[in-house]
This record gives structure tokens, sequence and C-alpha cells, in this order.
């Protein structure tokens, strides 16, 4: 079962950040440092500022290639000197023992699988990381306690170089070793993983879509579904025998253009649900689900005779309205693209009914002289019952389609896999088409429901998926190996430029806290820099313990104001801090791989490259400064 929710990466967001806190950041280095020159030399400080920033900015201008990769090539030599390669032994070591405490994994494929993969993984990376960080750390200041820095900095070569061959260098070696490796970990997998497992083998590509919840009567709960005592609630839960349902839409663009002459093969569920019992009942048998497919739509048609006519279509709902011209003497077809394009640039805002759904004009193959405009209904409480007026022969209907598919036992900690075939049938008998009548533009809806009275079954967004055509193993192995790589680029970047202007103990004190901030803290820090729920913010919730109140105890007007004022300006640095620290966790692949999906790139591969990119810029930056301001000279 996944303990993880992938959520789409916003690029425009993430890169607007990252200018917007990297320029501050610079603008107080540069306020800062201009200060300290005026303090220090007087009136003279702005020309030895303003000279020492157009050095800066001219060594950069001057970088060779063929200088960095000497550095690089020396900082590689110097690597092999130190018996890096000693590594090996450890990964072998650990590779040959390994298999004594792997083989009772009885005949669970997917635990097996999980077992093995995630050990190679995190053998191929703790060991790696762990000499990175001591090598990056330690290299330049033995070099500057042994002075055999002194011999570089005297040849024509600027002080940025020393830096990037130093992390092209040690970044080189890891790469080498991850390498090596990466490929004995994967022969080693294919070996030892037990026969019935290695049908698990496969990268599979889900679909994950938005989820909403019914409550036991039926109506919407934006909250969620009922908790059952967990602390922390990863799913929600649904009670058996009752109108509570779990609700998701899946989305794919290529659904929008199946045809008749391509595959007759439908779609691939697959879910992971957990079952909580409030009597024992009959353990041999898991708690029964069933998948419900819905189209629901409000249907606007013109009629011939109407189309022709034209005029102004009023449209009403509620205190809502809308006038929407139709051209006379169209085609039915032409009157309904009208109508479509009307709604679709209408103020959403204004109409709730329309909030998260599309107008589209469709051809009706039963009414062909008609024209169709389809309104998608939004999961919510609210139907669509607007009110046509103004032109005679248009007319408004609501539907509701419901394809229920078999009940199935849901077998809790595994794999439930529903194939869905595209010839459906209603609850009526009627033989329909899934992608063209029970999907709405490339759009699916399903509901899930748990038969079972007086138990719940437990889901979150992640436990449904739509399966697509599973990638190799190989594929998603190579990812995640990807996800180890940036992650020691990460170790490189701050070993090296932390020790350009601290000695190596405190370098790697330093480059330790920040991945610690950004594994452990990282997390409990985006609840401190954006709570506003129960219990208020920082200070807040410190002056709650020290005078015992609890989370739900309210405060007087006064002090309500007063602690969220008091709280903003610690809640805004924290928010900064945030983004100075990457989501570590984020590089972590191994879960996907290991529960035998795919490492999507969108969201998690070219989002973690950007990361470390970004985080990489500036304190190479830093490293520059630093080592071009350092007294070379004390030890």
């Amino acid at each position: 079962m996944l303990s993880f929710d992938p959520q789409p990466f916003n690029y425009l967001l993430s890169l607007g950040q990252w200018g917007a806190v990297v320029g501050i950041l610079t603008l107080i280095a540069l306020v800062t440092l201009f200060a300290t020159s005026i303090f220090a030399n007087g009136t003279a400080g702005v020309g030895i500022f303003t000279t020492g920033v157009s050095d800066a900015l001219g060594d950069w201008a001057g970088t060779s290639f063929r200088r960095i990769g000497a550095i690089m090539r020396l900082t590689i030599l110097e690597a092999l000197r130190r018996k890096v390669l000693y590594v090996f032994v450890i990964f072998g070591i650990l590779y040959m023992f390994a298999g004594w405490f792997m083989t009772d994994t009885g005949t669970d494929a997917e635990l097996a699988l999980k077992v093995y993969v995630s050990f190679v993984v995190r053998t191929i990376a703790w060991p790696l990381f762990l000499i990175i960080w001591i090598l990056s750390c330690m290299g330049l200041p033995e070099d500057i306690k042994a002075r055999s820095l002194h011999t570089v900095v005297t040849k024509p070569i600027r002080k940025h170089e020393i830096v990037l061959g130093r992390i092209f260098g040690y970044f080189f070696v890891g790469m080498t070793i991850l390498l090596v490796t990466g490929a004995i970990g994967y022969v080693w997998i294919l070996r030892m993983l037990p026969p019935a497992s290695r049908v698990q083998l496969q990268a599979r590509v889900p679909i994950y879509g938005p989820m909403t919840f019914r409550d036991r009567e039926g109506k919407v709960n934006s909250k969620g579904g009922v908790n059952v005592g967990d602390e922390f609630m990863l799913r929600s839960f649904i009670e058996g025998n009752t109108k509570a349902r779990a609700i998701w839409e899946f989305s794919y663009p290529q659904w929008r253009s199946v045809t008749d002459a391509q595959t007759d093969a439908g779609v691939t569920m697959e879910s992971h649900f957990q079952a909580f019992r409030t009597w024992k009942g009959n353990l041999d048998r898991g708690l029964l689900c069933q998948f419900v497919l819905i189209n629901e739509h409000g249907q606007i048609t013109v009629s011939p005779a109407a189309a022709k006519a034209g005029g102004t279509l009023e449209l009403e709902q509620g205190a809502i309205k809308q006038s929407i011209k139709v051209s006379a003497g169209s085609t039915p077809e032409a009157a309904a693209r009208e109508i479509a394009q009307a709604l679709n640039s209408a103020d959403r805002s204004k109409y709730p009914w329309l909030t998260d759904s599309v107008a589209s004009a469709v051809a009706d193959p039963k009414k062909p002289d008609e024209g169709r405009v389809i309104l998608r209904a939004p999961p919510t409480d609210e139907l669509l019952s607007p009110v046509l007026k103004g032109i005679d022969g248009v007319q408004y209907a609501y539907k509701r389609l419901e394809v229920p598919l078999p009940p199935f036992e849901v077998s809790e900690f595994r794999s439930n896999v529903v194939a869905v075939p595209r010839s459906q049938q209603t609850k009526e008998g009627e033989k329909i088409d899934l992608f063209k009548d029970v999907m709405h533009d490339g759009t699916m809806r399903i509901e899930a429901r748990c038969l079972t009275g007086a138990q719940f079954l437990g889901m979150a967004r992640t436990d449904l998926m739509v399966r697509l055509q599973s990638r190799t193993f190989l594929e998603g192995y190579a990812k995640s190996l990807i996800g180890v790589a940036l992650r020691m680029l990460i170790i490189v970047v701050l070993g090296v430029c932390s020790s350009t202007f601290v000695k190596s103990f405190v370098a790697m004190f330093l480059s330790l806290q920040v991945l610690a901030l950004g594994y452990l803290i990282r997390p409990f820090l985006d609840f401190l820099s954006t709570s506003t729920g129960t219990g208020g913010g920082p200070l807040e919730s410190m002056y709650r313990i020290v005078n015992h109140l609890n989370p739900t105890t309210p405060l007087t007007k006064f002090q309500a104001q007063s602690m969220y004022l008091a709280d903003l300006p610690l809640q805004y640095y924290l928010r900064v801090i945030r983004l100075v620290i990457p989501d570590f966790q984020l590089f972590n692949m191994d879960p996907y791989i290991s529960n035998g999906l795919d490492v999507p790139w969108d969201n998690v591969v070219f989002p973690c490259m950007l990361i470390s990119i970004g985080f990489a810029i500036p304190w190479i930056f830093i490293g520059h400064v630093a080592l071009k301001m350092r007294e070379l000279e004390a030890k």
C-alpha cells in the first residue's frame, strides 16, 4: 500500500519562488558587503566594493573549461589515493550475505519485491553518501592545511574554477561507483528474487485523479470520510451498506480519440484499500467493495428549427442569468457550438454549477439532426437545473448514467486488480460503450462503495489508479538511481562549498545539518510555516502549552488577534527557510520502484533535477566568494 501521495509540480511557481529568494538573498549579501566595506575602509570602501564585484563577474566571464577539467582530474586522482574504491568491499559483503536474511518471504510476491528492491537501492545509496560526504568536506581543507593548494592558486586559475573542478571531480567518482554498484544490484535482484515474484518486475504506469467523499446520507463531505482513530489520517473511511461513497475522476487525453477500429480492451484499475472492522465477522473473507461508473451531466439540445430561427437564449440558474446569442440560419451543430463557447468563456465564479466542468458540443448518433451541448456535473450536491428561455426548440435535460461493476473481496495490503471491458451494460440492460457513453471528454468518474454492513473501507487518493501500459523494471530502476545521483550531487555541493569558508569537521557538521533539515524536519517546517488551523501558529501554540490550554479552547478576541499578528513575521521567516532548504524526501524514489510503480518524469524526476540545479547555483557562488576572500596561508 502506498504511503505517499505524488502531487503535480508547478514549474512556473517554483521558478518564481526560486528567483525571488535568490534575488532577496543576493541583495542582502551585497548590501552587507557594501556596508562592511564602508565601515572598514571609509569612503575608499566604495571603490573596493565596486572593484570586488567587477572582479567576481570578470572571473565568470573568463571561465576556462580546460582548467576546470584539470582540477577535476586532480580531484579524481586524490580520491583514488584516499582508497575510496574500498567502498566496493562494503557492497560485496552486503550482497554476499544479504540472501541469508531475505529468503523467508513466503508466497507473498509483492512483499518479496518490496524487500529486495528496497535493500538494493538503500545499500547503494547510504554507503555512497557517506564516502562522498567525507571526501567533499575534507578535500579543500586538507589541501589548504598541507599547502598543496598553493601550487594550484599560483597558476592562472580562478577560484570558482577550483570549486567547480572539485564538485565535478567528486561527482564523477560518485557516479562511477553508482553505475557499477547499480549494475551489480540489478543483476543481484534478477538472480536472487524468488521465481514467484519475478512477474512483479515491472514499472506500472498509473493515472491518479482527484477524490471526494459522500457521507452515510449521501451528502458531499469536504472534510473527507470517517476518521477511525488513526493519529496520522492518510486514509479516510466509508461506512459499509450506506450511501457513503468515495468518488474519483480520472482524465487521460488519449481516451478522447478512441475509435471503433482500435482495440476492444477497456481499462485496468488497481486498488489498495484498507479494512477497519467494527466486529470480527468472517476473517477468512475480505470486505466487499463495488465500483460504479458514473456519467452525470446536463444536456442542452438544439432542434433544426431553433438553429434556423436563432435569437438570444436566456439561461437562468437560480439568481444567475446569462444571455447567449445564437446566429440565425445555422445548423444545429453550429448553434450548439456557439452555446458551448459562450458557457466556457463565462466567469466560473458566477456559475458554481459549472465549476470543474466543461461545456462541449457533441454529435448524437441516434439523433443526427439535433445539436447537443453536454454540461459535465461537478461532484457536489448542486444539480444542474438551468431554465432556458428565448428560443423555442432549445431544451435542457439532466441525465445520470450508472454502470455497476461486479463486487469483489478486498485483499488487504495487496493489489486488487479489476479489468473494465470496453463493452458495458447499464442497470436497465442497455449495452453501452465505455469510451463513448461512460466517459466524457476523456474523463471517467468512478464511485467506490462498501457493501459489507457495519464495516469500513479506508482509501486515499493514490489507493485507486488506472493502469496504462507498464514499462520495464529496468526503466524504473534507472530512474531511482537518478534520484540517488541527484542527492549525491547536493551532498557534494554542500561539502565542497561549505569547506571553502570553514574547516573540514565544521563543514561536515554544517552539511549534515542542512541534510537533516531537508530529510527529517522539513515536514514539520512545512506545518509550522503554513499552520492556520486548530491551535494557531508557533507562538500561539507555545502560549497554549504554557497556560495548559488545549488546541480547541477559544481565546479572547484580543488574544487571538495579537497571537495572529505575532505569528505572521515568524511564519514568513519559516517560509523563506522552507524555500531555501529543499525537500530531500522528494528525491527518494525507492517507494515507487519497490511498489512496482514507474517513477513519473513530470512530477518527480524533472522537478528533482531542477531543485538540484537551483540549490547548487547559489552555493557555488557562495563557495567562489568565500574562497576568493579566504587567506590560504591560514591553516
